[in-house]
């Protein structure tokens, strides 16, 4: 183990705040690295030096040049010298803090040792994790790295798309993984059913939003692209839908080749206008009320005479009838897409 400055400062530190002496810790080159004196760092240690090469304590009697008197001790990570630890003071009463100061010293090495392992593997395991939301095929090496982290990937699962702003502290059970993807999306992976029950009621208490649920897959990657599909379309047209499966003929829609341009085009003119905003609001609220006159007059604030005479002004507008089923229809997809269009390039998509 590689004895870093910082690390040996923190040693010094917590070990200062034991004993009423200056601490200082060596390199194996007997080089000063860490002090409860600043002006001491850097310089070189020649009983330090020595207690290397002996691999034994070593006590200074008197000051010289090199040295202060005290005692410098090596110790110990994995059986081998990491570095020498000094107490600098009379001989007489610091000797005998030596082994206590050697035991604090190998203990924090061993803390600090465990705690890197432990970033290490949360490390691997969210670089596995986004690699697994994204991969479409399974190679060799992912399959073997999934073995090594004890995931069984050749489970169905499905992927939960969470907006937090706040670390989510969420108890996993088996098969649950939690893996920040983006500044504000979370996704979550589970394989089983009771999970999306679960999360909704912890969710609610915790004021968290789900934005996104895919459906189980064994290719894990498609039902997280269903989930961020949802979210996605959640966010365009303020919907509160979370199941792609709620969403996946609109999804499907969007995608196709069906040529609205001369409606879009109409829509981003009238939207250009006041008057034009007013309209579209006016034909998103009917349809979000599923043509209900009298709900999206007083969702509005308007009379319902004032709302028949602008589902007329969308009629002479777009020459369609928002009143006839088949016009609504035309006028619900043209919505869509420009709803969609708008959204996803003010986004930069």
């Amino acid at each position: 183990m590689e004895l870093s400055k910082s690390l040996a400062q923190m040693i010094v530190d917590k070990v200062m705040l034991e004993i009423p002496y200056n601490i200082n810790i060596m390199n194996k080159d007997g080089i000063i690295i860490a002090s409860g004196d600043d002006k001491r760092i850097n310089e070189e240690h020649d009983g330090a030096l020595k207690a290397v090469k002996i691999k034994k304590e070593q006590i200074v009697y008197s000051d010289s040049q090199s040295e202060l008197s005290g005692v410098n001790t090596p110790f110990y990570f994995n059986g081998e010298i990491v570095g020498v630890i000094g107490i600098t003071g009379n001989p007489m009463f610091v000797t005998s803090l030596a082994p206590l100061v050697k035991s604090i010293a190998e203990l924090l090495l061993i803390q600090k040792n465990q705690i890197n392992q432990e970033q290490k593997q949360t490390l691997r395991l969210e670089s596995f994790l986004q690699q697994w939301a994204r991969t479409t095929q399974y190679d060799t090496g992912f399959i073997l790295e999934s073995e090594r982290m004890g995931i069984h990937i050749d489970d169905s699962y499905k992927a939960f798309i969470i907006k937090s702003e706040k670390e989510i502290n969420f108890l996993l059970e088996k098969d649950e993984f939690l893996v920040k993807i983006s500044v504000e999306y979370v996704l979550l992976i589970s394989n089983k059913k009771r999970t999306e029950q679960k999360l909704t009621k912890q969710f609610t208490e915790k004021k968290l939003m789900l934005l996104g649920i895919g459906e189980q897959n064994e290719v894990l990657s498609k039902s997280v692209n269903q989930a961020l599909v949802t979210a996605k379309l959640n966010k365009i047209f303020g919907w509160q839908y979370s199941r792609y499966g709620e969403i996946r003929n609109i999804d499907q829609l969007l995608k196709s080749n069906l040529d609205m341009e001369e409606y879009t085009e109409k829509f981003k003119e009238e939207y250009a206008t006041e008057r034009g905003r007013m309209l579209i609001k006016t034909l998103k609220t009917y349809i979000r009320n599923n043509g209900n006159m009298n709900i999206t007059s007083s969702e509005l604030f308007i009379h319902r005479n004032t709302l028949k005479y602008r589902l007329e002004q969308i009629h002479e507008c777009y020459g369609l009838d928002p009143k006839k089923y088949f016009d609504l229809i035309f006028l619900i997809i043209s919505y869509y897409f420009f709803q969609y269009e708008r959204k996803s390039y003010s986004e930069g998509e």
